[in-house]
């Protein structure tokens, strides 16, 4: 069963783009790191 899914997402600020073209489902049960450099948009996708 997926809990969250998100297609196509895409985020900038500015003229600098962080995502593009993400895609994201996760499942009941399982376990998710998000791992980046600094800057690279990780709190930004779980906003």
């Amino acid at each position: 069963m997926t809990l969250l899914s998100a297609n196509e997402i895409r985020l900038a600020y500015g003229h600098q783009t962080l995502l593009d073209g993400v895609t994201v489902a996760i499942s009941g049960g399982e376990k998710v790191g998000l791992v980046g450099r600094n800057g690279c948009g990780k709190t930004s996708l779980l906003k």
